[in-house]
């Protein structure tokens, strides 16, 4: 996605606007991906207290009980291994660690530009270069698949400051 500065927008405003785009698309992908890894989290917490109450209580219990928490026993980290094999495979992509680091070096630029280029006369220019390059480096880093919503009404792009 190429979007061109109009000339009467700030540069920090198209700037902050990127970096809300960036980081909801990161946070976007992010969820899915924790919600997995506390399942496999509650998975191993699970099989440790199976093997906890197995070890200790397994002689005091009826066989068949006994039986059935031994079965939870051996398949419960199975299960803990299969879901974290699917979530290496399917959710680990690069894609949300690209917009992630997208936002964060927009983040940085931002900064710079408001601090150590305050009176440089060129910062615009200088500015509109890093967020292309940013940019491009996200789209490879998405492997060419960067779909971006529009800004996320969470940040209100016109209150960030002027540039």
């Amino acid at each position: 996605m190429t979007v061109e500065p109009q000339p009467n927008v700030p540069i920090l405003n198209i700037a902050w606007t990127r970096y809300a785009q960036l980081d909801a698309l990161s946070e976007k992908r992010d969820k899915p991906f924790f919600r997995w890894r506390r399942w496999i989290a509650i998975l191993g917490v699970l099989a440790a207290l199976f093997a906890v109450i197995t070890q200790v209580y397994s002689n005091y219990m009826p066989s068949t009980l006994s039986l059935a928490l031994k079965i939870l026993l051996v398949t419960t980290p199975i299960t803990a291994s299969v879901l974290a094999a699917f979530v290496n495979k399917f959710y680990v992509g690069t894609e949300r660690l690209a917009a992630r680091a997208g936002a964060e070096e927009i983040l940085k630029e931002i900064y710079m530009y408001r601090s150590f280029f305050k009176d440089k006369l060129d910062r615009r220019e200088w500015l509109e270069n890093r967020l292309a390059t940013i940019q491009r480096q996200v789209f490879r880093g998405m492997g060419g698949e960067l779909v971006i919503d529009k800004a996320p009404e969470k940040i209100r792009v016109s209150t960030l400051g002027g540039g």
